[in-house]
């Protein structure tokens, strides 16, 4: 999924359709977790990954649904098409714990409450 992040790392917005399992699912279960990761091919012990636990909130507010729109679209222009549909919902993750693998076995965790 394409995201775009607060300069605080603390929300990471991003947007889907209403037509979709993956919205229904946040719907009915808004505690979430994301993992970025870099997958490096050549040499797996290069990974890094990210995962980022939350909450789901809906954006409701034009005037803010217009903001992440915007960073959105900033990061990939490419979704202009999509972000303009009415069935697309924009939402954030609000972050409550990081933790960062590197390589197979040096995790590190650091919680945002």
């Amino acid at each position: 999924m394409s995201y775009a992040i607060s300069d605080d790392c603390k929300e990471i917005y991003l947007m889907t359709s209403k037509k979709t399992r993956k919205y229904n699912n946040l719907v009915s279960n808004p505690a979430v977790s994301l993992l970025i990761d870099t997958r490096d091919k050549e040499d797996p012990t290069r990974t890094k990954a990210l995962t980022a636990a939350g909450r789901v909130e809906w954006i409701n507010d034009d005037s803010r649904r217009l903001l992440v729109k915007k960073l959105l679209l900033e990061r990939h222009p490419h979704l202009q098409s999509f972000a303009e549909k009415p069935e697309t919902e924009f939402f954030v993750v609000k972050v409550k714990s990081l933790q960062l693998l590197e390589g197979v076995a040096n995790a590190s965790f650091a919680s945002l409450d």
